[in-house]
């Protein structure tokens, strides 16, 4: 049941959920009233729900996970390309996929210590070389 008021003379009308958003006449002074919309329906109008929600892209975060362990040398690599995959799924996906920023944390980690591994590699094998006569 839905309560409200008339207008015109303030009477509590009363009606069934069935005849909500409907023309009807006040029992007491026969002015027209339209009873309010449901609050069920009301409910539904003003809160939409998406039938689609957005998640997190798992090469996004296993891009980052590659590149928090890049110390490897292996899981960088694996890092910059999982975050490259991942930026082009999230672009494709419409807005249903979100972690653009971990994908790049991702590459940017990867690329850093891909870069260290390599300078520390050359750094050990030009001393490897150069006391191995002595």
């Amino acid at each position: 049941m839905i309560r409200f008021q008339c207008q015109q003379c303030r009477r509590e009308i009363e009606v069934d959920e069935a005849l909500a958003g409907q023309a009807a006449a006040c029992p007491q002074c026969g002015a027209a009233v339209v009873g309010p919309v449901s609050t069920v329906a009301t409910l539904a109008a003003a809160a939409p729900v998406s039938a689609e929600t957005t998640r997190t892209s798992g090469w996004a975060i296993a891009s980052f996970v590659c590149g928090l362990t890049g110390c490897l040398g292996v899981t960088a690599i694996l890092a910059v390309i999982f975050g490259i995959i991942a930026i082009r799924e999230i672009d494709r996906s419409q807005a249903r996929l979100k972690g653009k920023g971990m994908a790049v944390a991702g590459i940017v980690l990867g690329a850093l210590l891909l870069l260290a591994s390599t300078a520390m590699t050359a750094l050990s094998l030009y001393r490897w070389f150069s006391f191995e006569g002595r």
